[in-house]
């Protein structure tokens, strides 16, 4: 969903032809690219650590292996839990910047979280 996200909201986004605001569209495609690199790292690092702990006997009995429809929940369930754990990461963020955010600040805070709330909506609905 965030390189979607990457490539419908900030890549089809140009800035050459504005005027009045090219340098904050510019900014705001700046800030959110270095956002987006930070969460798939984060995303990485976080997969890494699910294959760790995956690989140490969670299994239900010692050198038994699941069945696939588990494996596929439980994969399926971790994925949810990792965009639900980013999500509430940046709803804590959004609640941190905005007392010291400006009204500009405000509104496209209150359009990201708009967005965030949408997508948990989805999630929630079909993990």
């Amino acid at each position: 969903k965030a390189k979607q996200l990457e490539g419908k909201g900030v890549d089809d986004v140009y800035t050459g032809e504005l005027h009045s605001g090219k340098q904050m569209a510019k900014d705001a495609k700046k800030d959110m690219l270095a956002r987006f690199e930070r969460l798939y790292t984060r995303i990485d690092k976080i997969f890494a650590d699910m294959k760790s702990i995956m690989s140490e006997g969670s299994s239900p009995k010692k050198g038994a292996r699941m069945s696939v429809q588990s494996e596929e929940s439980l994969g399926k369930l971790a994925q949810t839990n990792l965009e639900l754990s980013t999500m509430e990461g940046r709803v804590a963020e959004i609640a941190a910047e905005l007392p010291a955010a400006s009204k500009d600040d405000v509104a496209k805070l209150k359009t990201e979280l708009a967005l965030i709330e949408s997508k948990a909506k989805q999630l929630e609905g079909k993990g």
